[in-house]
């Protein structure tokens, strides 16, 4: 809210203090990413972005081309997730059958969560009974 001179201002300050990293929240534009990177150079930048969040959505090599290390996606994950729960319950909600392609087989749904190490465990500790 205080504008992009201060965010600047603020990650040198950071910076001189001996950050590790330093993250300046939403720049608008291109240009402005070129500026974080240029204007307080000297440790690894992180851009934070989201699929229709004000900081445009970059190529990894275009980020690493404007001086950026790290690049986080926070809500990549939960969105991809949101959409293939809709297109699942419309699907079932329509045919009674969930949509193609977004399902795993069954053994391999088992293996990623973890329950060929749970039956396991509970085979070590039963009692036979």
């Amino acid at each position: 809210s205080h504008g992009l001179d201060e965010a600047l201002y603020r990650a040198q300050a950071f910076r001189d203090a001996g950050a590790d990293i330093l993250f300046v929240e939403a720049p608008r534009s291109v240009e402005e990413l070129r500026r974080v990177c240029s204007e307080a150079s000297g440790v690894p930048h992180m851009a934070n972005l989201l699929q229709g969040g004000l900081t445009p959505v970059l190529s990894q090599s275009e980020l690493a081309e404007l001086g950026f290390k790290l690049a986080a996606y926070p809500l990549d994950l939960l969105n991809a997730t949101i959409a293939a729960q809709r297109r699942t319950l419309e699907a079932l909600k329509a045919t009674g059958q969930p949509s193609p392609g977004d399902t795993l087989p069954f053994g391999e749904l088992t293996a990623f969560v973890g329950f060929d190490e749970y039956n396991a465990e509970a085979e070590r500790y039963s009692t036979g009974e």
